[in-house]
Parts: structure tokens; C-alpha cells; sequence
């Protein structure tokens, strides 16, 4: 207690030094603590996502798509004869190419929304099922777009969008718009049969297939593979083996956020062993003083531990509060300025404690030297020349 009060009054009494080192400390936890809580609400954002929403059995592409979106086309003989296969209850042929909308890059997206509607799962932002949208686009030409699309687009639904065709310019409805993260350019999807009408094109470049209750997706990925034969490089992947892509791609694009994690908090570390030494430095009549009277080295270094660990607490607390904060801008302003996503705010809490520890030991870690060199100070010499 006795050695708690003194390192508390001469951190008091050296609030210039003591502030710098809690402010350093505060913007290196500050920056991690928010980029986890954004990286920890994206992901768990897209996790729910894919849940609800990737709901085909099987996923097919061509392998020269992997080339070029462009080219890569399924031949219309392959989608039927997988259309035929037993098992397989329905196929949502899609076809996808980018354009241009108003000078903004953008991707059109054909699907079949009949298929969609009996099977898929795709999160309206009004709420409606894909059965009432798809009750409305079969009156009129429609489109339905994503939010991405229609953050940067200022496109809402009910609006009335221009396409080019082949046939020149064509008003479209926008009958609702939906949740998506696979870009943040946004997407246009345009149920097949008005695609057929205005660019006469049958064109496809996925499948989703979607099979029957009790049918195994690795039974049917074989006996497409045996159908088909050489006559098509298809590329097959299963439910499972889409998500455990979706997650491994967004884990290696925020990979090099933690290691900025880990470069924040050391130079936010070396800050408070640069202050100790400072302060130590500072001190060194006050310790000489102690020392004089009866206090041992173990004393001594005490106190500067527990300065050290004072400065952590300090940094840390302030840090998860200025983080927090920091994370409502980066999820709620910039997130949605910048990419047009809503995302859902989740605390990484198992990993707040995990880091609010590890900074308040290596705080305390980072005391030993200083401590040392306080409980070294000659207490002869300093009572001399004082």
C-alpha cells in the first residue's frame, strides 16, 4: 500500500510525462481495439450472411471463368443435362459482366428468379420474401439491386433506372434491394426473361443447384463429373466447401491488420518503459531520499513497478473507450461511405480481455529495467549533494 501511494504521488507530480506515456499507449489500444471490433462485426456480419443466404447444395462455374469473367460460359448442353440428373430438384442458371451505370463501374447479374423464389434466401432490405419480389417482376420490366449499388448509386426501391441494350436505353423498376458483401461495386440482377427480351442473349456463366432432401451433394458432384465426362472443365464446390472459401478469403484480406495490432501496442509499450526511464531519472532524489531513510532496493522497485502498471491501466481504459468510439465511425460512417455495407456492430469480447491482459503484463514487463536501475540509485551521493 505504502509503495502504491508513492508511485501514485510522483506520477502525479509528473503529469507531463505521465500523460504523453498514457496518451501513446491510449492511440496504439485505441487503433486495435477498433479495427477488431470492425473486423469482428464484418465477419460475423458475412458468416450470417452466407448462412441465410447461400443456400444452393452445389456451386458450379467453368474453369476458364477463372480467366476471364467474361469469357468463361457454361454450354447450354451442359446446364441441361445437369438440369436432368437425378437428385438435382432445381438450377438457378446465373450470368454476370460488368457495366457502367451513370460513369460508375457496376456488374449486371441474370438470374432465374423463378428458382430463387422456391429456393433461395436472399435478404430483401424491406423485408418482403423472394416470392413477393418475384410476383412483381414478372408484371414489368424490373430489376432488383443491392445495397451496395444502391448506397452509391442513390438508387432506392421503387425507382426507375436506365440500361443500355442492344436496343438502345431501357427504364427498368427497381423493385427491391437486397443485402449482399460479395462486392462493393453492387450488382443489378435482372430476372432472365426480360435479359432474353431486351439483350436476346441466353448466356451463363454459374449454376446453383439446388437437391433434393437426403441427396448427397458429393454423390451428385461425382455422377456430373462421370455425365459430362471431358466434355466440360467445370469447376464443383460443395455448400460447405463455399463458405469455408468465403471465410478463408476474408480472413487472408484482413490478415495484415494484426500485425498493425501488434506494432501499435509495442511502440505504444516502448512509450511507457521511455517514460519509467524518464521518470526514474527524474526521481532519482526522491529514491536517494527513500533509500536514506530505510527503504530497500525490493521497495524501491516496487514502486516503479507498480507505476508501470498504473500507466497501463490508465492507457488501457482510455484506450478501449477512445476504440469504441473509433469503431462506431469506422462501421457506421466510413464502412457505409465507403463500400455501402450495413453491418452489425459485435464486440470480440474472449479477445478484448486477452489483449487488455496481455498490455497490462507486458506494462508491468516493461518496468523491470527502469525499476533496477531506480532500486541502483547510490543514496550516499544524492543525500551529498543535495
Amino acid at each position: 500500500q505504502t509503495e502504491g501511494r508513492l508511485a501514485g504521488l510522483i506520477l502525479r507530480g509528473a503529469l507531463g510525462r505521465t500523460a504523453v506515456a498514457v496518451a501513446s499507449l491510449m492511440i496504439g489500444i485505441a487503433m486495435m481495439v477498433s479495427l477488431a471490433v470492425m473486423i469482428s462485426s464484418f465477419r460475423q456480419t458475412v458468416i450470417s450472411w452466407v448462412q441465410q443466404t447461400l443456400k444452393a447444395d452445389l456451386w458450379i462455374e467453368p474453369v476458364s471463368k477463372f480467366g476471364s469473367k467474361q469469357t468463361g460460359r457454361l454450354n447450354p448442353q451442359t446446364v441441361a443435362a445437369i438440369r436432368k440428373l437425378p437428385g438435382v430438384a432445381a438450377v438457378d442458371a446465373f450470368y454476370e459482366f460488368p457495366i457502367q451505370y451513370h460513369g460508375n463501374p457496376t456488374h449486371l447479374g441474370i438470374g432465374d428468379f423463378e428458382v430463387l423464389a422456391k429456393h433461395g434466401n436472399l435478404l430483401f432490405m424491406s423485408g418482403e420474401s423472394a416470392a413477393q419480389v418475384l410476383a412483381r417482376t414478372r408484371l414489368h420490366p424490373s430489376v432488383t439491386v443491392t445495397e451496395a449499388f444502391s448506397t452509391r448509386n442513390h438508387v432506392k426501391q421503387g425507382d426507375t433506372i436506365k440500361l443500355e441494350t442492344p436496343s438502345g436505353p431501357e427504364p427498368f423498376k427497381v423493385e427491391a434491394v437486397y443485402y449482399d458483401y460479395s462486392s462493393d461495386l453492387g450488382y443489378i440482377v435482372m430476372p432472365r426473361q426480360w435479359y432474353r427480351q431486351f439483350y436476346h442473349d441466353e448466356r451463363i456463366s454459374n449454376l446453383a443447384v439446388y437437391l433434393n432432401p437426403n441427396v448427397s451433394p458429393e454423390a451428385v458432384r461425382d455422377e456430373i463429373r462421370q455425365t459430362l465426362g471431358g466434355k466440360s472443365l467445370l469447376h464443383i464446390r460443395s455448400n460447405k466447401e463455399l463458405r469455408e472459401e468465403v471465410l478463408r478469403i476474408f480472413d487472408r484480406t484482413f490478415a495484415i491488420t494484426y500485425a498493425l495490432h501488434v506494432i501499435a501496442i509495442a511502440v505504444a509499450l516502448l512509450a511507457v518503459m521511455n517514460s519509467l526511464f524518464a521518470l526514474v531519472l527524474e526521481a532519482r532524489r526522491e529514491f536517494g531520499i527513500l533509500k536514506y531513510l530505510g527503504a530497500e532496493d525490493r521497495q524501491i522497485g516496487k514502486i516503479v513497478m507498480v507505476k508501470a502498471g498504473l500507466l497501463g491501466l490508465f492507457g488501457n481504459i482510455s484506450g478501449l473507450a477512445v476504440g469504441f468510439l473509433l469503431s462506431f465511425l469506422l462501421i457506421y460512417v466510413i464502412n457505409k461511405q465507403s463500400f455501402g455495407w450495413t453491418i452489425r456492430f459485435e464486440v470480440p469480447l474472449p479477445f478484448l480481455i486477452q489483449s487488455f491482459l496481455l498490455v497490462m503484463i507486458t506494462s508491468i514487463v516493461s518496468g523491470l529495467i527502469p525499476a533496477r536501475l531506480a532500486a541502483q540509485t547510490p543514496a550516499p551521493q544524492v543525500i551529498k549533494t543535495e
